[in-house]
Parts: structure tokens; sequence; C-alpha cells
């Protein structure tokens, strides 16, 4: 998928700090003059990313041009909040996450790890995720690359709370050898040698491994094992989310 970004959010913060920002009596968290702090007000629309929302609502409606226009809105929200089913894949590197998301039953996945994704700040990379949630409704979005460590993870959740985390697992032997393979067919100007893929797992151990036990601590966690061919991994992937979906 090609990185969508969303226009900047200042445009639609500036218009509803205006329509909100006086009030003729004085709130909790106002100014004396009973103001809105403004700042304070576009920092929170910007951080829930409220103005991709009013964006493609304004989309929505404009293109629809519904007789009711509230009632619109309304039932388009409720939509967008469907819309919310987000699976996370884990696994160490070599395991054929990418492979099982490719060849099974998936309609929908962002993969941080391509080229096109890779090199995206985490701020950016939640914008993605936020528009790919919007764009359509019912279908769940699977991330794979993204969260990789707690941090993300926290940030994410600001967003939205994963529905299942599919931990794809393999010996460490069967991955480097999925990973040579890949390699042989790649056309990286740097190919994986044992050493930079020695670093891979020691990187996943440090960072993915406390981010899977923080998700096993809530339940989330569903293990699928690829230890056979590519056909019978997709068949289980598949067979675990129908399971848990």
């Amino acid at each position: 998928l090609t990185p969508r970004f969303a226009p900047t959010p200042r445009p639609v913060c500036r218009y509803l700090c205006a329509v909100t920002g006086f009030y003729s009596s004085r709130r909790e968290g106002m100014g004396k003059e009973g103001k809105l702090d403004l700042e304070d007000a576009k920092e929170y629309l910007a951080e829930h990313k409220i103005h991709v929302v009013f964006e493609k609502l304004a989309g929505d409606l404009l293109k629809e041009r519904p007789q009711r226009p509230i009632t619109f809105m309304i039932n388009t929200l409720k939509a967008y909040s469907g819309a919310e089913t987000v699976v996370v894949v884990l696994g160490i590197p070599g395991a054929g996450k990418s492979e099982v998301l490719k060849g099974g039953k998936v309609k929908r996945c962002l993969d941080f790890n391509q080229k096109a994704l890779s090199g995206i700040s985490d701020e950016q990379a939640l914008e993605q995720i936020h528009q790919e949630l919007l764009s359509d409704a019912g279908t769940p979005l699977f991330l794979e690359g993204f969260p990789r460590t707690i941090k993300q993870a926290l940030e994410l959740e600001k967003l939205v709370t994963p529905e299942a985390v599919i931990h794809l697992t393999a010996s460490p032997s069967d991955a480097e050898q999925r990973l040579f393979k890949r390699s042989q067919f790649s056309d990286s100007d740097t190919p994986d040698t044992l050493d930079t893929i020695q670093a891979g797992f020691k990187a996943y151990q440090q960072k993915c491994v406390p981010l899977l036990e923080y998700y096993s601590a809530r339940g989330l966690v569903h293990q699928v094992r690829n230890t056979k061919t590519l056909p019978e991994a997709v068949a289980a992937f598949d067979d675990k989310i129908a399971e848990v979906l």
C-alpha cells in the first residue's frame, strides 16, 4: 500500500477552536475570561486525529448529499467505529509473517516492513493506520512491523485497541533458512548474512518479546507455529483468525 498522509490538522483545529472557544461563564480548564485554551485544544484535536474524521465525514457527506444530513453523519460515525478491528501480527524475523499474510484470506494489511513504510516516523505510522481504519468499514486491519515496542503499543491504543495479537513462531534454524533463501532472491545491495540475521534475532528479543509479554498479560495473544509448508502455515493462520475474530 502506498502511504496516504492526511493534510495538516490546523484548518480543522482552527475552525473547531473558533466555534467552541468562547463561553459566557467560566468553566473548568478555562482561563479567567472564560476562554478555552486554544493551544491545548489544538493539541488535543491533533493527538486524537479528529481532523481526519472530520475530513472523511465531510467528504462522505458531500458525496452522498443525503436529505437528512445529521442522521447520515451519526450513522456514518457509527460505521467508522465499527471499522476499528485491528489484529497485530508478531514473530521472529524469518517466521514467515509477510508470506502468510499475503497468501491467505487477509484482505487488508499494513506492512511496515515494506520499503514505502519502513522509514516513516511513529506519528506517520499512526496517521497511516488511522486513515486506513476509516477507509473500509467492517474489514479487519492487520498490522505487521508496528507496533514493535511497548511504547508504540501504548501510542496505538490511543487510536485503537487491538482485537487480537497473532504470534507466528518458528525455530531459529528454520527462520535462518528462510532469511537466507529470501536474501538470494532479493535485489537489496546488502543481503542478509549470519551476523545481520543474529542481530535481527537479538533486536526482536530486546524489543518485541517484552511487547509480546505485555499483550499476553492482557489475554490477546494467540499462537500459530510455522513449521510446515507455506500452504499449511497459511491454512493454520487463517483458521486461527476465524477462531478469534
